[in-house]
């Protein structure tokens, strides 16, 4: 029977607020359980969170000496348990045995170094340009601070970021890697005996798509730290970018990421799906994007369900994307225009593309993205759609889609014109909207005219959607 552990919220070391747990089991031995870990919620990071908030005032107004005294005993308790330490590390995660106890003996390093930045000065006074003036800066704890940490280095990662931020006064709520949460539970256990008052340390164990996604958009996180696999990084600050630094009004959030591992030690399907980027294979005309059963989900255009760019400054522009998966399950996933629009011609991000709204062609290198602008400047377009206020066909491309909705026989999509701005359904087949240059003989279009605000148009197409006359509301226009 292996041994139970839970998480630390507010002091107090508990289940998941779900009941869930997950087993880790050794790399060197499958057969050998390390532990059962609670697989916290989003709920226990969130309680994390509040825990935090109403600890960390009290904490950064701990004077100095206290709070490096603290860190002094758990380096020491650290140091007293090291070979446990490393011997765990070494079953969970497969780390070799001697590098382990290097790893721990330098946990305990980071701590007493982190006991020295207690006395580092908080602020500069500066000479004055006028009499009786005083210039000066403090610097101030930013408050709750989320981490996010990979199993690779299980001891160090999660010090290096932990011991600074409570060195300086910060609350910290840390989500421990997947893969390897027992390491840094010795952590947490050694500063909660070292006297870490309640709620100052929070930790969690599990997924990092429910627990670790909550620390990402939950409001009350002021900062954020790190460290994992590039895409997760690079779609962490796009998410950040285009969503968090504008719903926190005029406050910001201070994005960290000191440091992002090339390995895939933080895996995407173990983070939100909505701040995961997407991918799209050109040779099949296929997007492939998260899926929490099975990893990876490969699915085509007519399986989006609703496509909505992000609001703010992000260039170039970002769409989060619901799809309908293999598995049977929608999920959500983010994807940047020039995988939305020009992947599936062999036109990505990086390369020039025949501009609908300017008309100006760049050279492409690639022999299919070079096909693709010769039938372009032929008059073709890849996508097209029939507009109904303006009773004519107009080109478009993926991001004009809003909605797409299966239907007995079609597919209805919903569409804003880049012309008159208007939103339009069409009735399609499948290979309209999956096979680029692909024009269905026929194209159906209800009668009627959507409002330009996009979420009407998104209730009132469902509504249509729902009616039982639905066909028999659309006209027949013949390609």
């Amino acid at each position: 029977m292996s041994d139970e552990f839970g998480i630390l919220v507010g002091g107090e070391w508990r289940g998941s607020e779900s009941g869930r747990t997950y087993e880790k089991r050794s790399p060197w031995q499958p057969d050998l359980v390390t532990g059962t870990f609670a697989a916290a919620t989003a709920a226990d990071a969130a309680d994390g969170v509040a825990a935090a908030a109403e600890a960390q005032p009290a904490w950064a107004a701990l004077p100095a000496e206290r709070r490096a005294a603290i860190f002094r005993a758990a380096a020491a308790a650290l140091d007293e348990r090291a070979e446990r330490v490393a011997q765990d590390m070494t079953a969970e995660m497969g780390k070799p045995l001697r590098e382990a106890r290097g790893e721990a003996s330098r946990a305990a390093m980071i701590l007493r170094f982190a006991a020295g930045e207690c006395w580092r000065p908080a602020g500069e006074v500066y000479e004055a340009s006028a009499p009786d003036q005083m210039l000066f800066t403090r610097r101030r704890p930013v408050g709750v601070v989320g981490l996010i940490t990979p199993w690779n280095f299980p001891a160090a990662i999660p010090v290096w970021k932990l011991a600074p931020a409570l060195a300086y006064g910060n609350a910290v709520v840390l989500k421990l890697g997947y893969e390897a949460p027992r390491t840094g539970l010795h952590l947490a256990e050694c500063l909660a005996e070292a006297g870490v008052p309640p709620g100052v340390l929070n930790v969690l164990t599990g997924s990092g798509s429910e627990a670790g996604a909550e620390l990402v958009r939950n409001a009350g996180v002021r900062a954020l730290s790190f460290t994992g696999s590039v895409p997760v990084g690079h779609a962490l600050v796009i998410f950040n970018t285009v969503t968090r630094s504008f719903r926190v009004a005029g406050q910001g959030l201070t994005f960290v990421t000191p440091f992002v591992s090339d390995t895939h030690d933080y895996d995407l399907r173990r983070l939100e799906y909505t701040m995961v980027m997407g991918a799209v294979d050109a040779l099949t005309g296929t997007f492939r994007l998260p899926c929490p059963r099975h990893g990876t989900a490969r699915v085509r255009l007519s399986a989006f369900r609703q496509i909505e760019r992000l609001g703010g400054a992000a260039h170039p522009a970002v769409y989060r994307v619901t799809f309908q998966c293999g598995c049977g399950d929608e999920h959500v996933a983010l994807l940047g225009h020039g995988a939305l629009d020009w992947g599936p011609l062999g036109l990505d991000d990086d390369t020039a593309f025949v501009n609908l709204m300017t008309s100006r062609r760049d050279d492409v290198s690639s022999e299919f993205a070079a096909l693709t602008t010769t039938r372009i400047d032929r008059g073709e377009w890849p996508w097209s759609f029939f507009c109904y206020p303006e009773a004519a066909p107009r080109p478009v491309t993926p991001s004009s889609f809003l909605l797409l909705v299966p239907c007995a026989t079609t597919l209805g999509v919903a569409v804003r014109c880049p012309v008159c701005g208007s939103t339009s359904i069409n009735l399609v087949t499948r290979p309209h909207v999956d096979v680029p240059f692909h024009s269905d003989a026929s194209v159906g279009v209800v009668a009627h005219v959507f409002p330009d605000d996009a979420l009407r148009t998104i209730d009132e197409f469902r509504a249509e959607l729902g009616s039982a006359s639905f066909d028999e509301k659309r006209l027949l226009l013949d390609g």
